[in-house]
């Protein structure tokens, strides 16, 4: 008696699910007693597996098959995903990297041109107070020449006030006339001896007046140097 029988088995070859049928094949062999020579002979006869390939795959098959397809399509499809995804990560980060640097960037500059505005600023105001400085001298000089004169003028009218009484007492009283001609030399010479000092206080005056012109100058020159490093700052 023979038994025919096909099972099925999957195997995948690339990226497709194949299936392969074996047909199997069993005889029965029966038992012959021999009367003969009493000899029991069995006699078992085997027919070789045959395998046997079918193009035809069963619908649960070609379910297997599409959902393992569209399992893997997902999988790609993830894969590149994440791939997509780490990569504008990177580029996120790169740039993040590049703003945080330019903000460091702008702000050694910002301290930079801070420290250069807060310089000019103290040498500015250091000119400014230079130039206030030498004007103060200036006035100061200007007020010991201004006395300086009063008096030199006080000892000149004096000795031209002494002179007169001696021209105008020589003709009438000649005894008096003595005294006020070396009371006139006495006062010419005090007018005289004082002229250095209003010279000096002259001088001063000037060199103290040229000094603070100078430092107003340079405290006027470098106002537009302050403004530029000012507008560098803010900027």
């Amino acid at each position: 008696m023979q038994n025919n029988k096909i099972h099925f088995k999957m195997y995948k070859s690339g990226k497709n699910w194949m299936v392969a049928g074996l047909m199997t094949t069993a005889v029965l062999a029966g038992l012959t007693l021999s009367n003969t020579n009493n000899d029991v002979v069995a006699h078992a006869d085997t027919t070789p597996v045959a395998a046997q390939t079918t193009s035809t795959q069963p619908a649960d098959v070609q379910q297997a098959q599409k959902a393992a397809d569209d399992a893997h399509q997902a999988a790609d499809k993830a894969d590149q995903l994440k791939n997509n995804a780490k990569t504008d990560w990177d580029k996120k980060t790169t740039h993040q990297n590049n703003l945080d640097q330019a903000a460091a960037d702008a702000k050694a500059k910002e301290n930079s041109a801070k420290d250069a505005m807060d310089k000019a600023l103290t040498h500015q105001n250091n000119l400014d107070n230079a130039a206030e400085d030498a004007k103060a001298k200036e006035n100061s000089a200007k007020d010991a020449m201004d006395k300086a004169l009063t008096h030199q003028n006080s000892l000149d009218n004096a000795a031209a006030d002494a002179k007169a009484k001696a021209d105008a007492a020589k003709d009438s009283d000649e005894s008096n006339a003595s005294q006020l001609m070396k009371d006139a030399a006495k006062a010419q010479k005090a007018a005289d001896d004082f002229k250095p000092t209003l010279t000096a206080a002259s001088q001063l005056y000037n060199d103290c007046m040229n000094k603070a012109i100078k430092a107003q100058k340079a405290a006027d020159d470098y106002k537009p140097t302050l403004t530029a490093a000012s507008q560098l700052y803010n900027d």
